[in-house]
């Protein structure tokens, strides 16, 4: 009986060590070459950890982040991208340059994406749009450059079939997306006196909702982004906690008129058929937290008309 315990108990470590040892071999084993992967191009963590409280960005290097990787026309977050690889740099639906990078090594030692890869081409020769801002540089407190989306996929036209564009949303949208945000959070919780959120709930209205950026399709589709006009110490509950409503919330409206949430704390990157399906994919940049430090940072694919979606995050570990 006990010989038979042993048997039992060796068996399951055995089944245990071959799952773990599929697992890491998943985890490390790159995608086929046929496959098409999105990144975004970043000004290098390493070096933005590295400024002193006296320095500020942007910093000179630049490294690409492997991001998504389409097989089979599902996308899902790469794990490893172990090789060196040509990357389109495209924006708006044009090809704007070629880059060579090749891996770096894991950024173990920072928060942020364990797979990053260093570029190889002249940084000169690396276009920039925009001028560094604030907007995408997470919990570093400088200026940064915009992302800018890269792939590997071997089109003509790097096109943006739906022509995704900002746009003025009109009267009938507004209420829609309005009546959105309403049905999601209905009530939030301001601060009392003292400075804390009160138990006290106050009802929102539509003037409450600010719409303040949209972007459109030829289809007419639209995803907008919304705040609250008056966002300072406002909470809602989420899974019985209370979470800031500083941030900004996405609505997706699709061509028939339905509406719905689709994310908060995110930033529109850029659009483009990436999959080669001649549909397009939009990519956002996400920063969140329950307060105003972010604790979950990363990149958000939507395809297939927003019914799906692939997430390549990090998360921050802050202290209480």
């Amino acid at each position: 009986m006990l010989s038979n315990r042993i048997a039992w108990k060796f068996l399951f470590l055995i089944c245990l060590l071959l799952l773990i040892v599929k697992e890491v071999s998943w985890s490390q084993t790159p995608p086929r070459r046929d496959t098409t992967v999105v990144g975004l191009i970043e000004d290098s963590r390493r070096q933005l950890a590295d400024l002193k409280s006296n320095e500020h960005g942007p910093v000179r290097a630049r490294e690409v982040t492997p991001a998504f990787v389409s097989e089979d026309g599902k996308w899902s977050p790469i794990k490893n991208l172990n090789r060196k690889t040509q990357w389109a740099v495209v924006y708006r639906g044009r090809k704007l340059a070629e880059i060579v990078t090749e891996p770096s090594g894991a950024n173990n030692q920072l928060p942020g994406p364990e797979d990053v890869q260093a570029i190889l081409t002249d940084p000169d020769k690396v276009p920039t749009i925009g001028s560094p801002a604030g907007t995408f540089n997470g919990n570093f407190e400088t200026v940064v450059r915009r992302p800018l989306v890269v792939t590997t996929a071997n089109s003509r036209s790097y096109s943006d079939p739906e022509h995704w564009q900002t746009s003025n949303v009109d009267g009938e949208i507004r209420k829609k997306t309005s009546r959105a945000f309403l049905s999601t959070f209905g009530t939030v919780h301001r601060c009392d006196a003292s400075g804390e959120p009160s138990d006290v709930r106050w009802f929102l209205q539509s003037s409450d909702v600010l719409v303040s950026a949209a972007y459109e399709s030829i289809s007419h589709s639209f995803v907008i982004e919304t705040r609250l006009v008056k966002r300072e110490c406002a909470f809602y509950k989420q899974d019985g906690h209370l979470r800031s409503l500083d941030e900004s919330h996405w609505f997706y409206v699709s061509p028939n008129g339905e509406t719905r949430h689709i994310g908060d704390g995110m930033h529109f990157v850029d659009s483009g058929d990436y999959g080669g399906d001649g549909k397009s994919e939009l990519v956002f940049y996400l920063a969140t937290g329950p307060t105003e430090t972010i604790e979950k940072e990363g990149y958000i694919l939507f395809y297939d008309d927003f019914r799906s979606r692939a997430e390549l995050t990090w998360n921050y570990a802050v202290s209480q």
